[in-house]
């Protein structure tokens, strides 16, 4: 019997036609690769590992010394003392509410901001240095009732506390104030005592005071500030001569005593 026709027919046909799909299937491959850029060919990918999610780290925290207001870097006090929200210094004061100081720009009027400094001598007060255009100033504020004080400079207090002296001169430009205060501190409210406005710039013999310490709450000791014909050095300031002074109190009130003439 003859060989059945069918898959002799077919067979061989259909390998060779297999092979030359799969010989132009490599052929197309191949000028593919050689057409893609080394860059995109597939040696030169590099190895990509997998992503890797780091852990949530907290926020970064910065020292919390001042904050930037729409106005400008205000100091912040400490926590057990208050805090700044934008321009307002608010102090904490004994019975848990805040006293709020608010800092004014130096572009808008009044100019004055508030700094925090410190606690008075006795606990009794906050010092707040204020600060104008082009001069400065102290605010006592009243750790009970939040009473604000304005005062020409920080207070020296006396030795029971309850008394403070301020002073603030210039010799050499009419800004701010010449003046001497004693300051009644304790009992509650702080009340001025006593003041003297010293001859300032504009005079023909300015002088102004410093303090040097208390003796007792009846004397004080002070230097007087004589100014002097003359240059003025590299800081501004103009030659002077120094005099010892005394503020005593008597039963008539306060008294300047040893005062040099000019």
């Amino acid at each position: 019997m003859g060989d059945a026709p069918g898959p002799k027919l077919i067979g061989r046909p259909m390998c060779r036609l297999c092979s030359a799909l799969v010989c132009l299937g490599a052929l197309i491959v191949g000028c593919s690769d050689r057409s893609r850029p080394a860059s995109d060919s597939v040696a030169a990918r590099p190895t990509v590992s997998p992503r890797k999610v780091a852990a949530a780290q907290p926020p970064t925290t910065v020292p919390d010394t001042e904050t930037t207001s729409a106005l400008g870097p205000w100091p912040v006090p400490p926590d057990s003392v208050g805090r700044l929200r934008g321009d307002t210094l608010e102090l904490l004061l004994t019975t848990g509410k805040y006293a709020q100081l608010i800092n004014v720009g130096p572009l808008r009027d009044p100019n004055l901001t508030y700094t925090y400094s410190d606690v008075l001598k006795g606990g009794a007060y906050y010092i707040v240095d204020v600060h104008y255009y082009e001069s400065g100033g102290v605010v006592l504020v009243d750790r009970t009732t939040g009473e604000e004080i304005t005062m020409v400079n920080r207070p020296v207090v006396s030795p029971s506390d309850s008394l403070g002296v301020a002073t603030a001169y210039s010799l050499d430009i009419a800004e701010g104030e010449n003046k001497i205060q004693i300051w009644q501190l304790l009992p509650h409210p702080a009340t001025l005592a006593w003041s003297k406005e010293t001859p300032g710039s504009w005079t023909r013999h300015p002088w102004g005071a410093s303090v040097d310490k208390w003796i007792g709450d009846s004397i004080i000791m002070m230097t007087r500030h004589v100014a002097l014909e003359g240059k003025q050095d590299s800081l501004g300031d103009g030659p002077e001569r120094r005099v010892p002074m005394r503020l005593m109190r008597r039963e008539t009130g306060w008294v300047l005593d040893t005062i040099a003439p000019p």
